[in-house]
């Protein structure tokens, strides 16, 4: 209160049109979030609540909606929390330490049923490229009656077998070659 008076008159002073205003924002507590998730069947004591961030209301105690749960590895939940006025704060996720008594995934379906179910997180095989796009080659080139050999610059990514552009060291030509190995490609004339 104290705060906003002073701010008030430090921009009356600065020449403001306006006094400024200051809003007062309530942190959610892990009270509150325990209350949401008994309404919904999930027994949780609010020491077990773990928030990843700070989450402040426009309300004291604002009505929150569970979003969607997940299981988050042994004993743990992760949920997805929202105020039911989408003003009064912005969704947040917590995680809930369950104790080694209660069956995660079966609270999770008996109380969410439209809950994700666990799966393993990996990440997609990334190819392992015999060349790469701007790397200098060799381009073996076969004819009927003819071979040369050139240097080039590879313009694109590729693995062994794999026909990708190349392009003649000064930019004048490009051809397509196939990649035979490490910095070499067979192409014809």
């Amino acid at each position: 209160m104290v705060l906003a008076a002073l701010l008030a008159m430090f921009a009356m002073r600065a020449g403001a049109a306006e006094p400024v205003s200051i809003e007062t924002w309530y942190r959610i507590s892990a009270d509150r979030v325990a209350a949401a998730l008994a309404e919904r069947g999930i027994a949780v004591q609010p020491h077990r609540v773990e928030f990843l961030i700070s989450v402040r209301s426009r309300r004291p105690e604002p009505v929150l909606e569970i979003e969607h749960l997940q299981t988050a590895g042994h004993n743990s939940v992760l949920a997805r929390l929202h105020c039911r006025d989408a003003g009064e704060c912005l969704p947040f996720y917590v995680v809930l330490h369950l104790s080694g008594k209660q069956d995660v995934q079966a609270m999770i379906e008996r109380s969410y049923p439209h809950a994700t179910p666990a799966r393993a997180v990996t990440a997609p095989a990334r190819p392992h490229w015999v060349v790469r796009a701007g790397q200098r080659a060799v381009i073996v080139l076969q004819g009927e009656n003819l071979r040369a050999t050139t240097s080039v610059i590879c313009l694109q990514n590729g693995q062994q077998g794999e026909s990708i552009r190349v392009s003649s060291l000064d930019h004048q030509r490009t051809m397509v070659g196939e990649i035979v190995g490490p910095g070499l490609l067979r192409g014809t004339l």
